[in-house]
């Protein structure tokens, strides 16, 4: 490990990088990944944004395995099924077609796949939140996973659309958070091998993800207890607004930069 490398970054450095790590922890335990898509973009105001996805990919990791000991229990294994199975195929896609695609792209379309599932269940077409187990279209389901697993490789920002789609389902808090939990925790460990043919990691990487290890375990710690302090009903009511607020940040974000490419 380059020691001489972590000790040369600036303050600022670390402090959007700590902020950055702890948001996704907060993000990741309490409301299901959603507004984790800021950190990717908050790192990248202070390193290449591949690097930041490098650094990101062992840190969500690291909160998915704190994640299952909460949630390994309350899922809904239907739902599961079709999604993981969708986001491999997102995955291998992404691997293949890494170089092609510019992030602000990727952020734009799901900027907009935000606002779309947001508006729609804000304006009332949602189920009633009180089932464990729905009725769901595989393909449906599937496709939703492939989206989720493309865009979480490319940007890791896979979460607006399984945010957007469970919250349509009408399922409760806890399956909710169970079934987001688990498929994250099954997308990023099929990600890194990925990641390491296509040469994502090196030594710094890793020394600056260890660094960051304690900003992921007080964040996670931090979204179980804002978690266990909401109702079900005001629960999907915030999450449906910050998934409105995140689709609108990344397409004001990312909108100037897709024009002038």
């Amino acid at each position: 490990m380059n020691w001489q490398f972590l000790q040369s970054q600036s303050p600022v450095y670390w402090a959007v990088a700590l902020f950055s790590v702890y948001l996704n922890g907060i993000s990741k335990s309490g409301f299901a990944g959603g507004p984790g898509v800021l950190s990717m973009p908050i790192m990248a105001l202070v390193m290449d944004p591949r690097e930041a996805g490098a650094i990101l990919l062992p840190l969500l990791i690291f909160m998915d395995m704190l994640n299952l000991r909460v949630y390994r229990r309350d899922f809904n294994a239907s739902l599961l099924k079709c999604l993981v199975a969708g986001s491999l195929v997102g995955i291998v896609i992404g691997a293949l077609c890494f170089s092609l695609f510019q992030a602000a792209h990727i952020k734009l379309l799901i900027g907009a796949i935000a606002i779309w599932f947001a508006l729609k269940n804000l304006l009332g077409a949602v189920r009633s939140a009180d089932a464990d187990v729905v009725l769901h279209h595989p393909l449906a389901t599937t496709a939703i996973g492939t989206l989720s697993g493309f865009t979480s490789f490319i940007a890791h920002a896979g979460g607006p659309p399984i945010t957007g789609y469970l919250l349509q389902l009408g399922i409760n808090k806890m399956v909710f958070l169970g079934t987001a939990a688990i498929f994250f925790s099954l997308t990023n460990l099929m990600k890194l091998p990925a990641y390491a043919a296509i040469g994502q990691f090196n030594l710094h990487v890793g020394g600056v993800a260890l660094v960051l290890v304690p900003a992921a375990w007080l964040g996670i710690k931090s979204g179980l207890v804002l978690k266990d302090k909401l109702p079900d009903l005001l629960f999907r009511r915030i999450m449906n607004v910050l998934l409105l607020v995140l689709g609108i940040y990344l397409i004001l974000q990312n909108g100037p930069a897709v024009l002038r490419f």
